[in-house]
């Protein structure tokens, strides 16, 4: 189940889709990073984008420049 973070997408349209991503990888066994990793690659569209921003900044942060 994608997310793509629209602003029409009401509170319960969120936790619907992080509870399904949890259990998913709750079922698959994933490590925190492996759920991080997985979790990230089902954003789309504006949810990427802001999540994009996010790791940006958190990498600037400390100090370790900016990657893609």
């Amino acid at each position: 189940m994608d997310f793509k973070g629209k602003k029409e997408d009401d509170a319960s349209t969120v936790e619907l889709w992080l509870e399904s991503t949890k259990r998913v990888l709750e079922q698959l066994q994933c490590s925190p990073v492996d759920s991080l990793i997985c979790a990230t690659s089902l954003l789309k569209e504006v949810a990427y984008q802001w999540w994009t921003t996010i790791r940006r900044q958190l990498r600037l942060n400390r100090g370790l420049g900016v990657t893609p």
